[in-house]
């Protein structure tokens, strides 16, 4: 199993301080590509809502997500 790389728990620790449980970010390939979806997770599992960011998968765009 990949580690995850520190910018990476921090950004996702920072989401979690910031907007609150439910939230997750995370990096997948795609068809070729690689996405990132934005997932919010309703409280009780009354579903989720995702979109996927138009941004690289990386260090520099940890503010911009």
């Amino acid at each position: 199993m990949a580690s995850t790389t520190k910018w990476v728990t921090n950004l996702r620790q920072s989401i979690k301080n910031t907007c609150g449980t439910g939230w997750s970010v995370r990096g997948m390939h795609s068809k070729g590509k690689l996405l990132i979806p934005v997932t919010f997770r309703y409280p009780d599992n009354q579903g989720r809502t995702a979109a996927n960011v138009n941004l690289a998968w990386n260090a520099k765009n940890t503010k911009k997500l």
